[in-house]
Parts: C-alpha cells; sequence; structure tokens
C-alpha cells in the first residue's frame, strides 16, 4: 500500500492517544473508586485492599493487547481512511484496498466463505473485548475494613461481607512502630501501624497510610487514638516505641501532633515514663 495521507496519519494517532487515555482510565478509576467505596460509610477509619484488585490489571491488559493489536495491524497495513487526494488506488498499481470514506469506490468482490470468516472474526474480537470488561469492577470491591466502633469487616469482589468482628471479638491489639522504604529511594522511613487479632485468630494489620487521607495527613493519628479507648487496656502491646521520634521526624509531626503519638503508646513525650 501507498504511504498514509497527513490527515489519515492525524486519524491514527488521535485515535492511538483516545486508546491510551482509556487504557489510564482503566488503571486509575479502580484505584479511586476503592476509596470512595471503602469509605462511603462514615464509620469506617481505614481500609486494607484484597489481592483481588488484580481482577481490574487483568481486564487493562486484556483490552490493551487486543485494541494496541488492532491499531498497529491496521496501521501498518496502511489501511486509507480518506486516503490521498488525487491518487488513484486499487489495480493494476496497488492492491484492491481503498480509503474508508471514497466516494464511488469500486466494488471489490469477496467470497461467501471469505465473509463469513470477517465476521466470525469481528464477532470473536468484540466478544473479548466485552468478556475482558466483566473482571474490572471485581477488583474494586475485596477489601478489609476498621471502623470507628473497633469493629472489622471482610467483603469479597461483590461488595459483600463475608466475616465480621465486633471490637469485643478482638483478642489482642499491637500499635507497632515499623520501618519501610519508599518505591526507587533509599531512604528508610518510619510510621505506625496496628495489628489486630481476634478470637478466631485472624489477622489483620492497618497501615498508617490504609487510614482515610492515605497517610497524607494525621488523621491516621487521631484515629488510632479513638479506636484505642474502644479496647480492652489488657490486650493492648506496643512495640517499638524506642523509635517513636524517628516517626515524628519523618512525618515532619507537631509538637501538639508528637505528643498524640507519645500518649498512643502510652508514653510522655520524652518516651522515658509511662503515661503524659
Amino acid at each position: 500500500m501507498p504511504p498514509l495521507s497527513v490527515v489519515d496519519r492525524l486519524i491514527y494517532w488521535t485515535i492511538l492517544l483516545i486508546l491510551f487515555g482509556a487504557y489510564l482510565a482503566m488503571f486509575l478509576l479502580p484505584l479511586l473508586l476503592r476509596e470512595q467505596v471503602a469509605f462511603a460509610d462514615p464509620m469506617v477509619v481505614a481500609k486494607e485492599d484484597h489481592v483481588s484488585v488484580v481482577w481490574s490489571f487483568v481486564s487493562l491488559i486484556v483490552f490493551f493487547i487486543v485494541t494496541f493489536g488492532i491499531w498497529v495491524s491496521v496501521y501498518q497495513q496502511r489501511r486509507p481512511i480518506f486516503g490521498k487526494k488525487g491518487f488513484r488506488y486499487g489495480a493494476p498499481g496497488w492492491p484492491k484496498i481503498y480509503p474508508l470514506f471514497m466516494k464511488d469506490k469500486p466494488p471489490v468482490w469477496v467470497s461467501e466463505n471469505k465473509k463469513k470468516e470477517r465476521k466470525i472474526v469481528a464477532s470473536l474480537i468484540a466478544a473479548v473485548l466485552l468478556i475482558s470488561l466483566i473482571p474490572l469492577p471485581w477488583g474494586i470491591y475485596g477489601r478489609d475494613v476498621l471502623r470507628s466502633d473497633g469493629g472489622i469487616g471482610r467483603y469479597d469482589m461483590f461488595d459483600v461481607q463475608v466475616k465480621g468482628y465486633a471490637s469485643e471479638q478482638i483478642d489482642s491489639v499491637e500499635f507497632q512502630v515499623y520501618r519501610h522504604r519508599a518505591r526507587k529511594s533509599i531512604h528508610v522511613y518510619w510510621d505506625v501501624q496496628v495489628i489486630l487479632t481476634t478470637d478466631s485468630d485472624a489477622r489483620f494489620v492497618f497501615e498508617y497510610k490504609d487510614f482515610r487521607g492515605g497517610g497524607g495527613s494525621t488523621y491516621w493519628l487521631e484515629a488510632m487514638l479513638q479506636l484505642k479507648s474502644r479496647y480492652d487496656p489488657r490486650i493492648i502491646t506496643y512495640t517499638g516505641a524506642e523509635d517513636l521520634w524517628r516517626v515524628a521526624e519523618d512525618d515532619d509531626l507537631s509538637d501538639e501532633q508528637t505528643r498524640m503519638l507519645y500518649q498512643l503508646f502510652d508514653l510522655d513525650p520524652t518516651g522515658m515514663s509511662p503515661g503524659s
């Protein structure tokens, strides 16, 4: 086929940009919707995503392979859309392929078997695209949630609560200082997480970033203090309190917030004696 016209190339690349916009939307929307779904309940203070989030990426990968593959194939074949003005397409100099929107397009004979084959291929592609979108919402709902009353709920990928635990069913609560490394960073950060174990030995971990605001504020600190009052003090333990100053430093906490942090671990701001 002859080279594509400037207009046709512009159309092809515009379609590609639209496709990449769709890929980006399919990647970001589940992330944003998971936050909205989980925190639509005002009692939910923190949530932890399940492995079911991969369903969204399955949809994205299949949709990308099919649509991008079609675009590359058609573009490489130089299939004209409006074509070059004044150019003579078709036999004898070129294959019997004409611009999509060509006026008075010459008829091209196609066998019945070829027509059926094209219909089958088009139907299969449409079916694969539709099926690929089915798992997309499955990656939105699977989660564990921690509520302000100290209870915990587990939801499956269909947004159905499959397990629930009241605060009275929590056997142990551990406030823990832990260290982690940000992606592509050599710096080690220090933060706080709460680990809850139920009377049936189910274990739940909620890191500071799992709370409302995603760790971008000190809401997690206020929420943990409120949660602490919901549980029997006898089941509460603390780990890593000697590194609280690192947490305050990494999170750039104010003096008042630092006092709250030490209060969470039953220490005064110097970290040397219980109470404050």
